[in-house]
């Protein structure tokens, strides 16, 4: 595999002796060299048994599939429970709102005098 910046952040630290500089043949003949010998193949067996790589990097694609779909189950889980709250949130300001205009309307037409006695504290 060559040396890019992808590359060389998930695989260095445990596969640099098998990445190669790109545009170079000679290096890629080397790694191929050193890749293909028989402890090459019992090193990759050992990372493989003791997930080298981290839990982040998978070794088949099925089961970088299956994780995939997990995660995207849980992201759809977390929005449908931040759009529930949203609405909740909404409501609740909606009702609150409501209940103040009822207030207000109730307080204005049944005690005319209310509407002097508003204005005369809103005013001093």
């Amino acid at each position: 595999m060559p040396h890019c910046t992808t590359f060389d952040e998930l695989y260095a630290d445990v596969l640099s002796d098998w990445m190669y500089i790109k545009q170079d043949a000679r290096s890629l003949a080397e790694v191929a060299r050193r890749a293909s010998r028989p402890e090459a193949r019992r090193y990759l067996a050992e990372l493989h048994a003791r997930s080298g790589f981290g839990s982040d990097i998978f070794w088949s694609w099925c089961s970088a599939a299956k994780e995939q779909t997990l995660q995207y189950r849980r992201a759809v889980l977390i929005m449908h429970e931040l759009r529930r709250q949203m609405r909740n949130t909404f409501r609740t300001i909606l009702a609150t709102v409501s209940i103040i205009v009822a207030l207000l309307v109730l307080v204005r037409s049944v005690c005319p005098a209310a509407k002097d006695v508003w204005y005369g504290i809103a005013e001093s």
